[in-house]
């Protein structure tokens, strides 16, 4: 009996492999899952060019402590804990510490807190990007943070 997690979108499954066979089971269902079962899990924003088998693979117990604490950081954000989210998006970032992802993330938890200059520096590495769209999105996200410290007259 072997027993691996599976990173699917939106919900963490189990795979079960026993004399050959392949079992998906939601562990927080305590559920088996049919193929059809998997694909109606799929939230709406799912590539469409997804494919299910892509999406049922095994990750790896890094990929794990990264979605749990992701999960624990949007919890956090959304009671406003800004302090235990800064905390968890550190540990996030030992992962994957230079994605941009993480660049951006920190920049929203820094927005939330109020501190966007600390938002600004969190997104300045990602001006290097070779994606002029993506460099042009990034420069207009930081136009906005700086707008929104300019002092408003009325």
């Amino acid at each position: 009996l072997r027993v691996e997690g599976v990173s699917f979108p939106r919900h963490f499954l189990v795979a079960v492999h026993h004399r050959g066979e392949r079992a998906i089971i939601d562990p927080f269902a305590n559920q088996l899952l049919s193929p059809a079962d998997c694909l109606a899990k799929l939230a709406p924003a799912t590539p469409p060019l997804a494919h299910l088998e892509q999406l049922l693979q095994p990750c790896t117990a890094a990929d794990i402590c990264v979605r749990m604490v992701s999960n624990l950081l949007q919890i956090h954000l959304s009671q406003e804990q800004f302090d235990l989210a800064l905390g968890c998006h550190a540990r996030v970032a030992l992962f994957a510490p230079q994605s941009p992802a993480q660049h951006l993330e920190l920049a929203r938890i820094y927005r939330k807190m109020g501190r966007n200059e600390a938002a600004i520096k969190a997104l300045t590495p990602l001006l290097a990007s070779s994606d002029s769209n993506f460099r042009q999105f990034i420069e207009g996200v930081i136009k906005s943070l700086r707008s929104e410290d300019s002092p408003k007259v009325h």
